[in-house]
């Protein structure tokens, strides 16, 4: 689970850095940025995302992104994809930490149905 901390850390650093660049909004100011945009995401998920605590959901995400944009008055739409970027290497991070850790069950699967090891 290391190398999870580890992703979600730099997850949680670049998301940070993002809304520091956009107004520096604190979690119920982005809670009510959220809620404004249509896309409400809780102070309790926001900070466990921004702390690294927690593997975030796409939803919030982009709820943090597009309302950091909004706050700061920024013109157009946020680079949505710069962001799926970045969430989809989280998500190889953390299966890549994963790898030699297989369950039973990842091991009947990837063996077509022999145990592993053999």
């Amino acid at each position: 689970m290391e190398v999870a901390r580890a992703a979600r850390a730099w997850f949680a650093g670049l998301l940070g850095a993002y809304v520091a660049e956009h107004g520096s909004l604190s979690l119920r100011a982005l809670e009510r940025e959220t809620g404004a945009a249509g896309m409400h995401q809780p102070r309790s998920t926001l900070s466990d995302v921004l702390g690294g605590r927690s593997t975030p959901s796409w939803a919030t995400v982009e709820a943090v992104v597009v309302a950091a944009h909004r706050y700061s008055g920024s013109p157009g739409e946020p680079d949505l994809r710069t962001w799926q970027r970045r969430y989809q290497r989280l998500d190889d991070l953390i299966v890549e930490g994963r790898i030699g850790r297989r369950s039973a069950s990842d091991a009947l699967v990837r063996n077509q149905g022999r145990t592993w090891p053999r």
